[in-house]
């Protein structure tokens, strides 16, 4: 999409997406036979972070930080995922096959697979060799997460369904709430807005895609399983300034889910507190221009600034 009155910044970096789990020992298990290296730090006894390089999987299995109430419903991601992975595809099928089985439909370095839990369709791809070696020294500038790399080294796109006609006011809500780069593209007489993070090898893409069988907008505020959460860093210029025209919107949001702990994990609300936890959150993805809501999604909006930053090495050693 051209910016028109608006600059526009990238993204840097797409971190993690929140899917609430029944069983964490099973997913635990699962993602690390993916890849996955399983974050020491940010397990504990409410939630399992796996690593995917610089992103997260996030898995809670308690309901509430303040009740710790058993999670009973699988949040399922409708759309899709895929991975950079630095191991042998035949062998990676070979580790899962406890959980399910590769999909017949082979193409040469794409392995395509179904999480058994949520039905969350999964494709790995063979990392380039200079994804790779860019990943290799992130390593080595001590970027990352506690528990480093594992053979997943990117999140390299993330695909949500959405209703056909409401691509343009996902691209809106980016563009001019946000004032991120994004793009409006077709897709089988479709539409998709694309999102892109970081750049190079490692470049991410968050992408809205409109399907005839997407369910509705507002599944989020209907519908457990829709519950779910990403959340991406901005540029620390862009990050005050995307609160302030959030807020002026009224699109600052609180869950109350993640109330009662650490406040940078929270819903600040205010810009003092949003500079000081360095996030906020966000859900009703409303173009301003029309007041059309294209979907509801939670965000964590995040800044370089915030706790749990992963890519300072990065800046420091012109990785990106």
């Amino acid at each position: 999409m051209k910016s028109g009155q608006c600059s526009q910044v990238r993204a840097l970096l797409l971190e993690h997406l929140n899917l609430f789990v029944p069983d964490p020992t099973m997913a635990g298990d699962f993602y690390t036979k993916l890849g996955a290296a399983l974050n020491p730090v940010g397990s504990n006894h409410r939630q399992v972070h796996v690593n995917m390089g610089l992103s997260q999987l996030h898995m809670p299995f308690k309901l509430t930080v303040s009740q710790n109430e058993p999670v009973e419903v699988a949040q399922q991601w409708r759309g899709q995922v895929e991975y950079l992975t630095n191991d042998r595809l035949e062998d990676v099928a070979l580790k899962l096959k406890e959980f399910v089985e590769a999909s017949d439909e082979r193409t040469p370095g794409l392995l395509r697979l179904t999480s058994p839990w949520d039905s969350l369709s999964i494709t790995l791809r063979e990392a380039p060799a200079d994804a790779s070696s860019i990943a290799q020294r992130l390593v080595s500038a001590g970027c990352g997460h506690a528990g480093g790399f594992g053979q997943l080294i990117s999140m390299r796109r993330l695909v949500h369904s959405c209703r056909p006609g409401h691509a343009a006011s996902i691209a809106g809500f980016y563009s001019k709430i946000l004032q991120v780069e994004v793009r409006l593209e077709s897709r089988r007489s479709l539409q998709v807005a694309i999102v892109p993070f970081g750049k190079g090898s490692l470049e991410q893409t968050l992408e809205f895609e409109e399907n005839l069988d997407a369910p509705a907008a507002c599944a989020y505020d209907e519908d457990e399983s829709f519950k779910y959460h990403i959340c991406m860093y901005l540029p620390a210029d862009a990050f005050e300034a995307a609160f302030l025209r959030a807020e002026k919107a009224g699109l600052v949001w609180v869950n109350s889910r993640f109330e009662g702990g650490p406040p940078e994990f929270a819903s600040p609300t205010s810009l003092a507190e949003v500079k000081s936890c360095g996030q906020f959150r966000v859900k009703d993805m409303r173009d301003p221009s029309t007041g059309k809501c294209g979907l509801v999604l939670e965000h964590e909006i995040r800044s370089p600034t915030h706790k749990c930053f992963p890519m300072k090495g990065a800046f420091s050693s012109s990785l990106l």
